[in-house]
């Protein structure tokens, strides 16, 4: 499992984590309580190299329109 998939899985537990990253991971767990509805949510990649692609394309095109 990668470390950012790993980062979103302790982030969804109510476990706690002994890791060095563990600090990290009960503070995003302590302040999960202080919002109505929160998602944590692994993006593979992939799909995140397509949105970047997307975020160039529009603003090259927004650049060409100002």
């Amino acid at each position: 499992m990668g470390d950012s998939k790993m980062v979103i899985k302790k982030c969804q537990s109510f476990i706690t984590d002994r890791l060095v990253i563990g600090a990290i991971i009960r503070d995003i767990q302590n302040r999960k309580n202080s919002y109505q509805e929160i998602e944590f949510s692994f993006i593979p990649k992939a799909k995140t190299s397509m949105l970047t692609l997307l975020q160039r394309r529009l603003s090259r095109e927004e650049k060409a329109f100002t």
